[in-house]
Order: structure tokens, then C-alpha cells, then sequence
């Protein structure tokens, strides 16, 4: 997330700013103390959030505010004043939170989750871009696909490309290199301007806000407010707090937008160290979290989330053998000869092979343990 201070009051805003450092990952993009300075500068950064004094000269806070929200409303507004009588007037345009000086840590920590909840809620009813498994197109995170008709595959390619690259400009010969390489550079180029086109007109039809910018012989993709499954996967679980259900719930929600690997069904080849990236990186949040419910020994929790894992990643041995593991601790005798038996199937059809001596064994002892079977005589 990306702010703006404003305060007429140096020793203010370097105070503020020493706060925010201390206790988030706010990026601090600027720091005015001339309000007319700031305005221009929050239209052109479109910061998540703006946290701003009410009582400066030149322009009250409260007007800079207005203005700035007619022409940018999606932007986070935060007061920070000294004095309290503005609270109403904040409160009547919708402030994200009003804040009185001196500034509380605790009280700053509060606003600022406040915020990413705001972020969240919005993304989510915003467009995306879906990356997860193969290149999609949807209106909100949670609508099903837009029906895309790309005139070729080298539009799809490209475009993909561009967003592949969302936060940089890619020069022109990159781009003719990674998707034209044994083309001649005339018409290679020829065939780049013609698939920007295509890509813009596609854009157009679908009435997609995203935008392809050419400038100083690079191309760069403007996104305005399109999100990718990406973002929204890497940001939300970027600090996890296991604090509430709530988060959890939302956590849960976040693994599930893997459908499987980046781009995986579209193949392309200067995708494949972001998929290893990302495969690694899911992998890890979603180790973290069953580690959370294996801790409290909350299994039938831990068993969905590698069940998810399962089903994308079918080949991984090690995810059968963790739920033989975990469905011993609920003691579910049948799962664990289902996954045992599954296990075999993939070892066999995917690598001629068969399970390690280590699982054998470890299967073999518990299926003939007498516990299970006092659990079977139990049962019926």
C-alpha cells in the first residue's frame, strides 16, 4: 500500500512518517507541507491512502480532501489534526479514519488495518485479471470468466507478456525477442504493432479499463485498478496474523484462488521462473497455516487445505503421505487406504514407479495396528 503525508509542520510530518515505518509496510511515496504541491501529487501517484492535516495555510485540509476525492475518490483519506470540531464534516465525506494530535501508535496500528480492510473490500469488486492456471478475464474476483475472443495467439501471448511485466516499462527489442526470435526485426516489428492493436481493440470490446502505453520505444500496460489473482494472493497473505476466524476465512480464501500453476496451461516459456516462484511461495503460506491448525490439533482443517494441495499438485508424494498421516490422527482407517491406493495409481501411470520403502512400511504398521482394528469393530 502507497501513502502521502501532508502537514504544514516538518517536525509533524517526519513524526508521522517515523510512526508509520515502525509499526507497517506503508509506502511512504511523498511528503508535502504545501497543499497545493500534494494535490497534484496525489492525482499523479494515486496513492492507497492520504493522511492529512486540516489546519494549513493556502488550503484547508478539508477542501484539499473534497477536491482531491471529486477527481480521485477511490483514495483512503486519514485526518490528522489537533483539534476535534472536524470530526463530523470528516465523517460526512466518508474519511477513512480521524486522528488527533499527538498521533498514538496503537491508534495509528488500528487505522491502518482499517485500511486494508477497505483495500480488500474494494479489490475485491474490482477487475481482474486471472493468471492462476491459464489467462482469464473477470469483472469482479468472484465472477466467472469473461468470454474472450483473441483474434491470435500471439495477441494472448502478448498481452499476457505485458502484464507478466505490470510494473515496468518493456523496451520494444525485448519484446520482438521473446515472442518473434527467429523473425526478421521489419517484420517482426510490423507484427508487434499490428498484435497492439488487436490487444486494444480486444480491450475495447470487452470494455476493460486497462490500457497499453507506448513511449520512447517501450511499451508499458496501465492497469487503473485492475488487479491480477497474483496481487491479491501475495498481498493479503503477505503478513499473516492468525488473530480471528475472520482472517482465517480469508486466508483460506486467498490459497484458493491457486487453481494451479502461473500461466500453466498456456505455456509459455518465459513464465517459468515466476511459476516456480509463486508454487514455492503458496506452498509456504499454506504450510503456514495448517501448521497453525496442526498446533491446536484442529486436523479436519489442516486435512482441507492439503486436500487443496492434492489437487493441484497430484504428483507430489508428499502430500499423499501427509494425509495418510493426518487421517491416522482422526483415526479415518478407510482414507488413509484411499490415498494409499491413489498413491500407487499416480506413482505408477506418472513415474513407472512405486511408493518409497519408508511409506510402505509406515502403511503397512498402521493398517495392521491393533488399534484400527478395534476402531473397525468399534465402528460397526
Amino acid at each position: 500500500m502507497r501513502a502521502i503525508l501532508v502537514d504544514d509542520e516538518v517536525i509533524a510530518l517526519d513524526l508521522l512518517e517515523k510512526f508509520i515505518r515502525k509499526i507497517s509496510e506503508l509506502k511512504i511515496v511523498g511528503k508535502y507541507t504545501n497543499p497545493i504541491k500534494a494535490y497534484e501529487a496525489i492525482i499523479g501517484e494515486k496513492p492507497d491512502i492520504v493522511f492529512l492535516d486540516i489546519n494549513m495555510p493556502e488550503m484547508c485540509g478539508m477542501t484539499l480532501a473534497k477536491k482531491v476525492l471529486k477527481v480521485f475518490p477511490e483514495v483512503g483519506i486519514v485526518f490528522v489534526t489537533a483539534h476535534s470540531e472536524y470530526a463530523v464534516e470528516a465523517f460526512e465525506i466518508e474519511a477513512v479514519d480521524y486522528l488527533t494530535k499527538p498521533v498514538n501508535t496503537n491508534r495509528l496500528m488500528k487505522t491502518i488495518e482499517r485500511l486494508k480492510i477497505r483495500i480488500n473490500k474494494k479489490s475485491y469488486n474490482s477487475p481482474v485479471i486471472s493468471c492462476f492456471k491459464t489467462l482469464e478475464f473477470k469483472r469482479t474476483l468472484n465472477h466467472s470468466q469473461i468470454d474472450v475472443n483473441w483474434r491470435t495467439t500471439k495477441a494472448r501471448e502478448l498481452f499476457a507478456f505485458l502484464v507478466h511485466n505490470r510494473f515496468e516499462s518493456v523496451r520494444k527489442d525485448v519484446i520482438i525477442d521473446t515472442l518473434w526470435p527467429e523473425t526478421d526485426v521489419k517484420n517482426a516489428s510490423t507484427q508487434l504493432y499490428s498484435t497492439v492493436y488487436q490487444i486494444r481493440r480486444t480491450l475495447d470490446q470487452i470494455q476493460f479499463p486497462i490500457e497499453i502505453i507506448s513511449t520512447n520505444n517501450q511499451y508499458k500496460i496501465k492497469m487503473n485498478g485492475v488487479r491480477t489473482d497474483v496481487d491479491h494472493m501475495e498481498q493479503g497473505l503477505k503478513n499473516l496474523e492468525f488473530t480471528s476466524k475472520e482472517k482465517l476465512k480469508f486466508y483460506k480464501s486467498l490459497l484458493r484462488l491457486y487453481k494451479g500453476d502461473y500461466l500453466e496451461e498456456d505455456n509459455y516459456h518465459w513464465a517459468l521462473s515466476e511459476q516456480n516462484r509463486l508454487r514455492v511461495l503458496w506452498t509456504s503460506y499454506l504450510n503456514e497455516i495448517a501448521g497453525y491448525y496442526l498446533d491446536r490439533r484442529k486436523y479436519a482443517e489442516a486435512i482441507m487445505l492439503y486436500l487443496h494441495y492434492q489437487s493441484i499438485a497430484s504428483y507430489n508424494e508428499d502430500i499423499y503421505f501427509k494425509l495418510m498421516q493426518l487421517f491416522e490422527k482422526i483415526g479415518d482407517r478407510k482414507s488413509i487406504e484411499m490415498q494409499y491406493s491413489k498413491l500407487k495409481k499416480m506413482l505408477k501411470e506418472q513415474f513407472d514407479d512405486v511408493p518409497s520403502i519408508e511409506v510402505k512400511q509406515w502403511y503397512k504398521s498402521r493398517i495392521k495396528s491393533r488399534y484400527y482394528n478395534k476402531k473397525v469393530r468399534f465402528d460397526h
